[in-house]
């Protein structure tokens, strides 16, 4: 067995002494260093580990809105198509606005139309009735020359027919009970232009409701003292005036020809009248 050499392992330790000595004065510095930097590591990890933190709540955040972003999508669409419907239904509604506009244009024009025929028939009702009333009045008038016509023909059964001698040629009718003649005046112009010396009268014998200024007639000389008047002659002139007679308190004309200037001097009493001029035919004198 070997033994070992005390100066040898007493070398040995000297170094490991001096090594010792020298860690001891880099270890104060390096554990320091190394504390230092497990701080630096330990806190670099807890800022990992809280930006990791931030990172996933970001990350669900960002999830979160991503979902919230695709259901806002999902809305935007839904709202596009929306207003795609409404702007769709707008225009279907402007289309039926503009034709209720039609609609009611042409439905103004309709009312229009019936208010004017609805007037018009009113009119017409007022003019049925006053022709209604027009009618009746018609019929009325017609019943009263229906019997004044039937009179009439009554009458006419009862004429006879006197010759005219006019240029026209047609007969006379007159009453069979009246007392009517055709004569013709003297020429003596007293009566014109009213009668003329071509002229031919148609005569009847009057009453004294007949008789009336205005009326020519035929009489007799008034009486014996009126010395105008050629005794038993006939005058024809026209009645200016009706008074009373002197003589016998009845009536009494006073006369006048057209064509004089005064009036005759004696007064014709309704005795002395023996015929009212009916017609004058002019120009229809007798001949011989």
């Amino acid at each position: 067995m070997t033994v070992a050499d005390p100066s040898e392992s007493a070398i040995p330790g000297a170094r490991f002494a001096a090594i010792r000595a020298t860690v001891s004065r880099l270890a104060a510095p390096t554990f320091f260093i190394l504390a230092f930097a497990a701080l630096v590591v330990v806190a670099g990890i807890g800022g990992y580990l809280a930006r990791t933190g931030e990172v996933d709540r970001l990350d669900r955040q960002l999830a979160a809105l991503s979902s919230e972003v695709g259901g806002t999508n999902e809305l935007v669409e839904s709202a596009t198509a929306r207003v795609l419907e409404l702007t769709e239904e707008n225009g279907q509604l402007a289309a039926d606005l503009d034709a209720s506009k039609d609609l009611a244009a042409d439905l103004t024009t309709r009312l229009a139309n019936v208010e004017a025929a609805v007037q018009s028939t009113t009119d017409l009702e007022t003019s049925l009735e006053a022709l209604v009333a027009e009618r009746d009045q018609l019929r009325e008038s017609m019943g009263e020359l229906t019997g004044a016509y039937d009179l009439q023909a009554e009458r006419l059964d009862n004429l006879s027919t006197i010759e005219s001698f006019g240029p026209i040629g047609n007969p006379l009718l007159f009453d069979g009970e009246t007392d009517a003649w055709v004569t013709q005046p003297v020429c003596t112009g007293s009566m014109e232009p009213s009668i003329g010396c071509e002229d031919l009268l148609v005569v009847y014998r009057p009453t004294v409701t007949d008789l009336d200024v205005g009326d020519i007639i035929i009489f007799r000389r008034p009486d014996a003292t009126c010395d105008s008047f050629v005794p038993g002659s006939f005058l024809l002139h026209r009645i200016t005036r009706v008074v009373s007679s002197p003589t016998d308190g009845g009536l009494a004309f006073e006369t006048k020809g057209d064509a004089n200037v005064s009036i005759d001097p004696c007064r014709a009493p309704v005795s002395s009248v023996t015929g009212k001029v009916l017609a004058i035919v002019q120009n229809s004198r007798l001949p011989g």
